[in-house]
Parts: C-alpha cells; sequence; structure tokens
C-alpha cells in the first residue's frame, strides 16, 4: 500500500529538471527497489492484496523496468480475477476494498499498456452507480469485511473521472462532480493529478447519476432502490453461519432507508430462541415490488451417544452444535438429534413508489418474544408518533 504513493512521487519528481531533489529521488528508487525484491517473492493474506501487489509491481517496474516484475504480476492475474456477474468482486466490499481493486488495474491498465484490465473496472463502476445513495455514499451492507459495520465511504471519485475522460462516459462524469461538490475523495487525488496529465482534462458533459430504479444484485442478495432523493436496500446475502472470523458478510441489517437528511441506518429483527442470534434471511427472493426474507432455525436436542462410542472417562471430542451456536466436548456428529424445535421467520419488504411497508410473518413455535430494532444515523432529531404494533401469540 505504501508502494502506491511513494512511486507516484518518485514518478512526479522525475518529471521535474531539478538538481536539489537528486538525493530524494535515489532514497525513494533504494526504498522500491528493496520492496521489489520482497514483492516477487512474497505472499498475501486478503484477495485484494494480489491485486494490490500487482499494482505495486507495475509501479516500480514502470521506474525500473525489469522481466521479474512483470512475470510475478502475470503470476497472479493467472489466478482470474475475482468478479461477479454482478460486477462485484469476492470481497464485496464497496466501501473500502473495491476501490482499491479497482484502483490497481487502472494503474495497471496504465502503466503495463493492457487496455484489457481496464473491463473489469468499467464493469465494477458500472455496478456501483446503482449502490449510491443521493449524496454520493455507497451501500456497505453486503460487504464481506470491516465496512459492512461503517456508513458514509464516498464513491470511488478518482477512477469515474478518469475513465469519464477516457471513455468520454456522461454518467462516470457525474458521479465525479457530484464528489467534487461535496469534497467526499481523500487520498492521493493532488499526486494522482500531478502524475496523470488526463485527469486534468475537462469532463464530458451532460449525464446523470441513475435516480428511479429498483436493482437486485443477486450474487450479493441485495436490492437496491432509489426513487430521487430516496433510496434503500433490502438485503438478505448473509454468510452465516458459515463460521466465525472476518472475511464473512454478517451484518443482520436486513433494511435501511434514507430521504434526504433522515437516515434510517439499519432495522433488524431478533428474539429469544435458543440463543440463536439475530435474523439473518437464507438469501434474497425479489417478485416485481416485493422483496422476501427468510431465515429457518431447527434446533435439536440430542440423545445419549451409542453404546459402541461411551468413553468411561466422559472424554469425548469438542464439537459444535448442528448450528454452531455452541462447543462442547459431547461428541456431537455422533449423537441422534430429537425433539427439534422450528422458528420460520418471513419479512417481505413492500416498495410503493418510495414508500416502504414491512410485514413481518413467524410462526413454528409459539410465544417467542420478538424485537424489531430501528437504529437512525446520530445528529437528528425523532418526531411524529409512533403506533405500537399488536402482539400475536404465534
Amino acid at each position: 500500500f505504501t508502494i502506491e504513493g511513494m512511486a507516484a512521487s518518485l514518478a512526479v519528481l522525475r518529471q521535474m529538471d531539478e538538481a536539489r531533489l537528486a538525493p530524494t529521488k535515489e532514497t525513494l528508487g533504494k526504498y522500491l527497489l528493496a520492496a521489489g525484491e520482497a514483492l516477487v517473492t512474497g505472499g498475501i493474506h486478503t484477495p485484494n492484496h494480489r491485486w494490490v501487489v500487482c499494482q505495486a509491481l507495475a509501479r516500480i517496474n514502470s521506474l525500473f523496468p525489469a522481466a521479474k516484475y512483470v512475470n510475478r504480476i502475470d503470476d497472479w492475474l493467472g489466478e482470474g480475477i475475482d468478479i461477479d456477474s454482478d460486477g462485484q468482486f469476492c470481497e464485496r466490499s464497496a466501501g473500502i476494498y473495491s476501490r482499491v481493486t479497482v484502483n490497481a488495474f487502472v494503474t495497471m491498465a496504465r502503466l503495463l499498456d493492457r487496455p484489457a484490465l481496464l473491463q473489469p473496472v468499467r464493469r465494477n463502476l458500472d455496478m456501483s452507480l446503482y449502490y449510491m445513495h443521493p449524496d454520493g455514499e455507497v451501500e456497505t451492507v453486503a460487504s464481506r469485511r470491516q465496512d459492512q459495520n461503517m456508513a458514509g465511504s464516498a464513491a470511488n471519485y478518482l477512477p469515474y473521472r478518469y475513465l469519464a475522460i477516457l471513455d468520454n462516459n456522461p454518467a462516470y462524469a457525474a458521479v465525479a462532480r457530484l464528489l467534487e461538490a461535496k469534497a467526499a475523495e481523500g487520498g492521493n487525488s493532488a499526486i494522482s493529478f500531478m502524475e496523470m496529465p488526463l485527469l486534468k482534462k475537462p469532463l464530458p458533459a451532460g449525464g446523470t447519476v441513475p435516480s428511479d430504479y429498483a436493482k437486485v444484485f443477486p450474487n450479493s442478495g441485495l436490492a437496491r432502490i432509489r426513487r430521487g432523493n430516496i433510496s434503500a436496500s433490502v438485503y438478505g446475502g448473509s454468510d452465516w453461519p458459515a463460521g466465525g472470523g472476518a472475511g464473512l458478510a454478517s451484518n443482520p441489517t436486513f433494511f435501511n432507508f434514507r430521504k434526504g437528511k433522515a437516515i434510517l441506518q439499519s432495522v433488524r429483527m431478533g428474539g429469544q430462541f435458543f440463543s440463536e442470534a439475530v435474523f439473518r434471511s437464507e438469501g434474497l427472493q425479489a417478485n416485481g415490488n416485493e422483496y422476501t426474507l427468510h431465515q429457518r432455525l431447527d434446533v435439536p436436542y440430542y440423545q445419549p451417544l451409542p453404546k459402541n462410542l461411551r468413553n468411561p472417562k466422559g472424554d469425548y471430542p469438542l464439537t459444535p452444535a448442528r448450528d454452531f451456536r455452541f462447543w462442547s466436548k459431547l461428541d456431537f456428529p455422533h449423537r441422534q438429534m430429537s425433539n427439534i424445535q422450528t422458528l420460520d421467520q418471513k419479512v417481505t419488504v413492500v416498495e410503493k413508489q418510495g414508500a416502504f411497508e414491512l410485514h413481518f410473518d413467524i410462526t413454528g413455535h409459539d410465544r417467542v418474544p420478538f424485537t424489531v430494532e430501528l437504529a437512525f444515523r446520530p445528529g437528528g432529531e425523532l418526531g411524529g408518533s409512533l403506533q405500537e404494533l399488536p402482539a400475536r401469540d404465534n
């Protein structure tokens, strides 16, 4: 990550005929060459790291050309680019790592003279047009990274501006203007403009950001709806209960809504049913203006172990219960399940030209206490009347 800014700085310094800059250029060059030796053999932790390594190697190669840098880039690219039919990268991180990946491919395409590497960039930017809220923020609830619990990430300014000019794309230009007006860009914008003369050219005229649509992104289990200054998301693409740890989409928010400055950040739901945690839908079904979310919980009790598997010392393998909600030294996989208790939860979101109705249908087990949480973004004041819904026994 540090190579991007340092290599761009050296590229800009090389454009300047100034003797006093020689020691700085030499220092930067030594650092970049040493880093290059590590990057041609070093490994990675996450999907986007592959492309960041390639970006760094492309940077170093543009300054100190060597076949080993390009060979290593081709080695990583040989794995295939992780972009799905929605235009989303596998981490689904619209707020952080999609922009990291997009920036990496723009750099590689530009410095390696490989325009084909701009195709995944265009596909992701096209998709992101429909992830945008009216103020330029992007929807992150479906992410598999830390931004699933963050709000306020702006769309990817530099690639939108770069490709707006390169492709003469008015829609991309509209995004760039929106973000410029809101001063939403951070990072290395200044050095990028210094390095790439293309960014200084005027944006194409015209163009608008899409603002009246209902689109479903099936690979992320996400529906995005815009009606002017109204923006909403219906989400059912959780990876739960695949396991614990980072890299999984586990945000239990299944609906959010905003109209102007009023922002309902999340709607969540949970019941007191064997500590099975909050509602996370097992997918999203779209039918016209209706979006259905569903989760069925089946919680068993366990019978004694078969006699041939019993241990007189009572020492059994540490294993998870079938639903992974807890572990115990009970050798769960070898026990017969019985008395299975079921809770069937369904939420139907109905959109009526910017107005949304949420219908809850919870069956399968009587008298389970449930809570529906509405969390608003800080800074506003809740007013008007709130009518309590009648409770049902089933």
